[in-house]
């Protein structure tokens, strides 16, 4: 839990980005960004009612133990490198949470500690079958598509079409 997602991100990037164009950076030949985001929900219930905003289904508030994974079809980077294209991985589901206290060999639930949230994990990555390396120069550009394509899918989750 570092904070609130876009300014931990924009932090993060002002780092990733300052050792990307580092001279001594050896060859890449992929490149990824991934986080977890997670918005808290009042209970589980409210989490699946807020999955249909994000993905294309609907799932009954009293189920349990949903998850939902998609890779969309990879697509061409903007950036114009030859061959270089996107995975857009998602993978969603609400969360539960609850403290425990560990007493010598006993382990005993926190009352009033269960947290929910709907959850978010992103794998935005350069394609595995990429032939060659990436231009040292044009790291940074790519980082910042593979941000923007996690950021769209955070507003809008996953865009099928």
């Amino acid at each position: 839990m570092l904070g609130p997602a876009m300014e931990i991100v924009d932090a993060f990037s002002a780092i990733a980005e300052k050792w990307l164009t580092r001279d001594d950076l050896p060859a890449v030949a992929r490149i990824a960004f991934g986080v977890v985001l997670e918005h808290p929900e009042a209970d589980r219930q409210a989490g699946y009612r807020r999955l249909p905003d994000y993905v294309p289904v609907k799932v009954d508030p009293e189920s349990s133990d949903f998850h939902y994974q998609i890779n969309l079809p990879p697509v061409p980077s903007a950036t114009g490198i030859e061959g270089l294209s996107l995975n857009r991985l998602s993978k969603w589901g609400v969360a539960g949470r609850m403290s425990f206290r560990f007493t010598g060999m006993a382990v005993q639930a926190q009352p009033g500690t269960e947290a929910f949230a709907l959850r978010l994990e992103r794998d935005i990555n350069t394609v595995a079958d990429f032939a060659g390396r990436i231009p040292h120069a044009r790291l940074v550009d790519i980082y910042r598509e593979l941000v923007a394509a996690g950021r769209a899918i955070a507003a809008n989750g996953v865009v099928t079409r």
